[in-house]
């Protein structure tokens, strides 16, 4: 999967800041579940599994808002989905 996910294209303190982040990256969320459900898991366990893994990373970025010196986020190589 190689979707990009555009930049903001006002400020992070615009009112509308939420809603363009989620308009960047609905689309690649929902290709990512049809990759997942399309490999054969159920709808709700990919949900569910997305959702989890993302509460994971709110959590672990609360407790570490900058990534590692050197460390470059991956666009997103899932394998196997």
């Amino acid at each position: 999967m190689t979707t990009l996910i555009t930049s903001p294209p006002k400020p992070t303190s615009d009112a509308s800041a939420q809603s363009d982040c989620e308009n960047a990256f609905a689309r690649p969320v929902c290709e990512l579940i049809d990759k997942i459900t399309q490999a054969g898991c159920a709808p709700e366990i990919a949900f569910a599994a997305v959702k989890r893994v993302l509460e994971d990373q709110t959590h672990a970025y609360a407790k570490h808002p900058r990534p590692a010196e050197g460390h470059k986020p991956s666009p997103f190589p899932l394998a196997p989905f």
